[in-house]
């Protein structure tokens, strides 16, 4: 790894642990050319073990596509932005486990959102309700004239 310091191309690794919580790496890194010390996290990218099937087409898994519609969900609510991150960590988690459960690198968008809806819920049922919403998973049904959410899942 070049230095983000003086763009040195090598850099010595002085300590390294795996994460606690989530499927990466911590390291701390050295420049020996001009002493600059920082952290680094590498983790696995799953645009290479996830092909999701989308309306019977296989395509890349695309972090970028997931966390714009998690951060969709979290401004409605009034929450910061950055936990979209952590909450993209947490639901990338459980599709690791889910394809390893099924024995299979193909998730559909269905699962995926499914995964994503409970992950959102369970952290904010407002965020919950919106991406649902969005997603088709959940709609009203009026009931002596007041709409009540009904769950598709």
């Amino acid at each position: 790894m070049i230095c983000i310091n003086c763009l040195h191309g090598k850099t010595e690794v002085t300590n390294s642990r795996p994460a606690k919580k989530q499927s990466s790496v911590w390291r701390r890194r050295k420049c020996p050319e001009c002493g600059a010390i920082w952290s680094t996290r590498e983790t696995v990218s799953l645009e290479e073990y996830i092909r999701v099937l989308n309306q019977g087409k296989s395509e890349d898994y695309n972090r970028g596509t997931l966390t714009a519609s998690v951060l969709n969900a979290l401004l409605p609510a009034k929450l910061h932005p950055r936990d979209a991150y952590w909450l993209v960590e947490t639901i990338e988690l459980k599709l690791i486990e889910q394809c390893r459960k099924m024995n299979d690198i193909q998730v559909t968008t269905e699962v995926i959102a499914k995964i994503t809806y409970s992950t959102v819920k369970s952290y904010n049922p407002i965020a919950g309700l919106t991406y649902g919403t969005a997603h088709g998973l959940v709609t009203t049904v009026s009931r002596r004239g007041r709409g009540r959410p009904s769950i598709k899942v």
